[in-house]
């Protein structure tokens, strides 16, 4: 059984239980916060949820100008972001990449945002879907949370396919930021049970396809 989570003096959840482990905030990793992502601890949670948001901002902090040119670190942080429904730091995080130097001429990634290492590197390439999956839609066995994380910044726009924990996909989502409103279209009707949710949108209409 894991041990409970501590934390530290600023309210961050530690990266270690162990008395002799240090923090050592100036390091790209932050598995530390698995139950943001890829675990759902912090849903329910929001001293926890809290904990993991004060985590990246010391690593942010203590990280800048040292270690933070490493693609999987800034890929983890925006999932970890998307998890916590902070939109404005995953935007932020999107705009530093696609506006670094990891991206080849091919679309090929590097490992780090000054392409440093001269390797292709499938951190970025991959994980930016699952940043803009994470953004979208969030869900488990229970729910379904429409753009959790979207930032209003990147438009409107419309996805098709996305799968969901609870077993149902959204054939498709429509979002206009300007007027607020969201349509989905999923493709079952048996959502008994089911929460579908939007915090920042009205839901214009839920449709279904069987």
């Amino acid at each position: 059984m894991l041990p409970d989570f501590m934390y530290d003096e600023s309210g961050a959840v530690k990266e270690w239980s162990m008395k002799e482990y240090g923090e050592n905030n100036a390091h790209r990793h932050i598995s530390h916060l698995y139950p943001a992502w890829p675990a759902l601890q912090t849903q329910h949670d929001s001293k926890l949820a809290s904990a993991c948001r004060q985590a990246i901002i010391n690593r942010n902090h203590e990280n800048k100008g040292k270690d933070d040119t490493a693609s999987h670190g800034w890929i983890h942080k925006a999932l970890v972001e998307a998890r916590l429904k902070n939109a404005d730091a995953v935007y932020d995080t999107l705009n530093l990449l696609v506006h670094s130097d990891i991206f080849y001429t091919t679309l090929f990634t590097d490992h780090n945002t000054d392409r440093s290492k001269g390797v292709y590197c499938t951190d970025t390439a991959f994980g930016l879907v699952g940043i803009i999956n994470e953004m979208l839609v969030y869900s488990d066995e229970h729910t379904i949370e429409l753009l959790p994380a979207w930032s209003d910044k990147l438009g409107s726009g419309m996805v098709k396919g996305l799968r969901t924990r609870c077993g149902i996909t959204i054939d498709e989502l429509k979002w206009d930021v300007d007027k607020k409103k969201v349509y989905v279209s999923l493709d079952w009707d048996k959502t008994e049970g089911i929460n579908v949710v939007c915090r920042n949108y009205e839901i214009e209409k839920i449709g279904h396809e069987r």
